[in-house]
Formats: structure tokens, sequence, C-alpha cells
């Protein structure tokens, strides 16, 4: 991911305390983060709730930004530990709603799809790191070299989580 010349002066302008800055930054990453929320969470409310959760996280660690990677590399890495985070929460507490992960991003949620709860219950299935690895790749478009980079591991380990993820799919599709 290349941080542009507009980005990068937004950043600067952040760090240095320019509120105003971080928020157009908020502006640029807002639908990628909701969204990027929404696929780990299946709920629209909970997605927002964590996205609002995602860009506080960024504004109050803007310093420790060290411009290694792009910003929204940085954001994103920050969006996959807050959903995993919740995730874990979710799990320890009791269900009161069967609500589970969509394989749908918000405006294609109403669309029904036989195929949907065939293709849940394998997507609930994945470990967190395999669902980081799908989501990112299949619902975001990400390269295995910004995969790697968001979720800090190395390639061939992104491309094994994908692997393993796509045979656990494949195995609840035959059942």
């Amino acid at each position: 991911m290349r941080t542009t010349d507009k980005e990068e002066l937004l950043v600067r302008r952040a760090k240095s305390g320019d509120s105003e800055a971080f928020g157009q930054l908020v502006q640029i990453y807002q639908n990628q983060i909701l969204y990027l929320a929404y696929d780990f969470m299946g709920d629209y409310e909970q997605a927002r709730d964590i996205a609002q959760d995602i860009f506080m996280k960024a504004f109050n660690g803007i310093d420790s930004f060290e411009q290694r990677s792009s910003f929204g590399t940085w954001l994103k890495r920050i969006a996959v530990n807050t959903c995993k985070d919740a995730l874990r929460k979710k799990q320890r507490m009791p269900e009161k709603t069967n609500l589970k992960p969509q394989l749908t991003s918000p405006e294609n949620a109403d669309r029904s799809d036989g195929h949907r709860d065939i293709i849940k219950k394998g997507f609930i299935n994945l470990s967190a790191n395999q669902k980081t690895a799908v989501v990112l790749r299949y619902f975001h478009g990400e390269t295995i070299s910004q995969i790697a980079e968001i979720m800090n591991i190395n390639e061939n380990t992104v491309r094994i989580h994908i692997h393993r993820a796509v045979q656990k799919i494949r195995q609840s599709l035959r059942k």
C-alpha cells in the first residue's frame, strides 16, 4: 500500500496535534474500516462501534506511528487486532442473539443466497488468523504482501492461513 503525498502530509499534521488533519484521514478510511469490522463481526451496529474504537485507538496512538508502513496498513493492523479482541470477548460472553459473521458487506446484506448458511458455517470454524487472511484477501482485495504487513507475519504464513481456510470452507460445503 503506497501512501500518497496528501496522506503523508495529513499524517504529519495529525502527529503534530492537528485534529482536523486526522479527521480528513478518518474520511479517507472510514468506509474501508467499517466494512472490515462488519466482515469480522457480521453485525452493522457492532461494526460501527468497533470502527469508532479503531479510530480512537489510532488517534490516541498516532504519535507511535513510525511510518515504516503506510497509514492505511497501520490503521488496518489496528482494525484487525481490535476486531479479534472483540470476537474473543463475544465468544466469552453468553450469546443473547445468534448473530454470526456474514460474508457480505452491508450494502449486500439483504441479498439472500442459498449457499450463505453453508459458507457462514465454514467461515465461523476458521481460526482468527485464517479469518483475518481470508477477509483481507477476498473481501478487501489486499495482496499477500499487504496482508503479511497488516498481520505482521511472513507471506508464506499468510498463504498457509488462506489455504487452510479454503480447505475448511470446502469441507463445510461437502457436509
